[in-house]
């Protein structure tokens, strides 16, 4: 066993132990993340059956005593509503509409349960240019690069710390360095899509995506804004910025709707996709 040290910084640490790294797969976990042997061994030999730079698990979610929790991840609803109970490659788009739908939430699962091709990881580190959203801007960079595999049925566990201080700066962090990011992913993949029988109503909806999340987060910058008095909500300017979230909020809960009506078509396809449409 070695032990390495590295200042803080998650996605830099990441990418310091990475290289070190001697066996053809590798897998990142935090402090209180398992990943039993038997779920290790399966995962091991499912990237290796297909090849893949990633392979994806839904783990059980724990709070901080140790006891499941209710919250659930993308991935989480993914597998529930295609219904698939045996690892599946994804077609490159559907992982990549998938990712733009539930963006800025990321598939990796904080990259709990996951196991990666070593070789893929050390020659596309994660970026660390935006805060905490380094896993969720390299599965939209990677997304039409590297072969992605869910498996539905490896036991994993993630371990669900107390929030922060500072999870408000986090969360505004997280979506300001991922939505240039997405919007670019989008503008490259748009024809792609399109090409490989993603609805074009379903398309139009993750057009806007990057634009809703950043929107979400500048009104709550402003709301803040206004003071920490329970008050603000009966100020004119606190009932119009209210009204604008509660907007946004919709128009992304129904992005995420039609993503998972996208999803759920996913054990069915065994060629051309033939997706139900979504539209406002």
């Amino acid at each position: 066993m070695v032990f390495l040290n590295h200042p803080p910084g998650l996605y830099p640490s990441w990418n310091y132990g990475i290289p070190a790294a001697t066996q053809n797969c590798c897998t990142i976990c935090t402090v209180g993340d398992l990943l039993p042997v038997d779920s290790l061994k399966r995962l091991t030999r499912t990237i290796r059956q297909f090849e893949a730079a990633a392979v994806i698990s839904a783990p059980e979610m724990l709070d901080d005593k140790g006891r499941s929790s209710k919250r659930r991840w993308p991935i989480h609803q993914i597998i529930a509503e295609s219904g698939i109970t045996e690892h599946m490659l994804i077609k490159p788009a559907e992982w990549v509409a998938m990712t733009l739908g539930f963006f800025p939430a990321g598939h990796l699962s904080r990259s709990a349960g996951s196991l990666y091709s070593t070789k893929f990881l050390k020659e596309n580190p994660f970026p660390a240019a935006h805060g905490h959203a380094g896993d969720c801007v390299w599965a939209l960079e990677m997304s039409r690069k590297a072969r992605w595999v869910i498996d539905p049925v490896v036991k994993s566990y993630f371990w669900l710390h107390p929030i922060s201080a500072n999870r408000p700066r986090r969360s505004e962090e997280k979506v300001r360095g991922a939505s240039p990011k997405a919007e670019s992913c989008f503008r490259e993949s748009e024809a792609f899509l399109l090409s490989a029988g993603i609805p074009k109503d379903f398309v139009k909806i993750l057009a806007d995506a990057p634009h809703q999340q950043l929107e979400k987060a500048m009104i709550q910058i402003r709301y803040n804004a206004l003071g920490k008095s329970l008050f603000r909500r009966f100020l004119p300017e606190g009932i119009r910025l209210n009204q604008s979230r509660r907007q946004v909020e919709r128009e992304i809960a129904h992005r995420h709707a039609c993503t998972r009506l996208l999803a759920r078509t996913l054990g069915a396809n065994t060629g051309a996709p033939s997706h139900r449409t979504c539209s406002h």
